[in-house]
């Protein structure tokens, strides 16, 4: 079943400097099926991040559509957008986006509190918690944790509102090598469990948890590998091997 359509999709913005116009994504085109696991590459510039949050409704496209269980996005007012966003998307940054003034516990909550849907939020919490090795830290702040316990913790607070799809922007940007390996390690286990994933990357490496990988270039998905039956050192292999032939060779 398809989940996500991007058709066209176009972003311009207006340069205050040179007073141009800089077109960020000019002619987007690809769909997600749900429970697929994708990630988006492409050299700094692309239009990767710009992508993403134009799906995430954070940024409003110039043109084209977007659609998400065939509700197209771009058609909603503010408000109705706020509500969407809240109810049917999950975010995981590189930042991490936590409140250092509220307890692991209260982030992780938030979302249900937002959305005034917080019948179960306990059982919700225990379970996440559990899964994700956070169970110790639900009593802590934000600045007593690790980077990793950090994202952990985001992916958490994501992921407590059973959303359509989890966006992750370079969820691995601030980690090191075993913690990275740990969070993508958990993003593949909830894929396994059908959760919806949609992640950019620079890395390779990351890259090489996905279903399917898109290359973007010059504003447009250029390129994309598959995983198949592929096993991860085998598609971080292929995804290498075209990055070298297709972006250049950047890394």
């Amino acid at each position: 079943m398809t989940l996500l359509k991007v058709e066209h999709l176009r972003k311009e913005y207006r340069s205050r400097i040179k007073n141009n116009t800089v077109t960020a994504l000019s002619d987007v085109n690809f769909e997600v099926e749900e429970g697929e696991f994708i990630a988006i590459m492409g050299e700094s510039g692309s239009g990767k991040s710009t992508l993403l949050n134009c799906i995430a409704t954070l940024d409003n496209p110039t043109a084209g559509m977007i659609s998400l269980n065939d509700q197209d996005l771009t058609k909603l007012s503010d408000k109705l957008l706020a509500r969407y966003r809240r109810d049917h998307l999950g975010f995981v940054f590189q930042d991490f986006n936590l409140l250092d003034t509220m307890s692991i516990t209260d982030n992780i909550y938030l979302p249900l509190i937002l959305a005034k849907n917080t019948i179960g939020k306990e059982n919700k919490l225990n379970h996440l918690s559990k899964q994700l090795g956070i169970e110790s830290l639900l009593n802590k702040y934000p600045y007593e944790l690790s980077g990793g316990q950090k994202q952990r913790v985001a992916i958490a607070r994501a992921l407590i509102t059973n959303p359509d799809i989890l966006l992750a922007d370079e969820p691995t940007g601030a980690l090191d090598s075993k913690n990275s390996s740990e969070i993508l390690s958990i993003f593949s286990q909830y894929n396994e469990q059908r959760q919806t994933i949609l992640m950019v990357t620079h890395s390779s490496l990351a890259a090489s948890h996905a279903q399917r990988v898109l290359f973007i270039k010059d504003g447009k998905v250029f390129h994309q590998v598959y995983r198949g039956n592929k096993t991860e050192q085998e598609m971080l292999l292929t995804i290498n091997d075209a990055m070298t032939n297709l972006l250049g060779g950047i890394a």
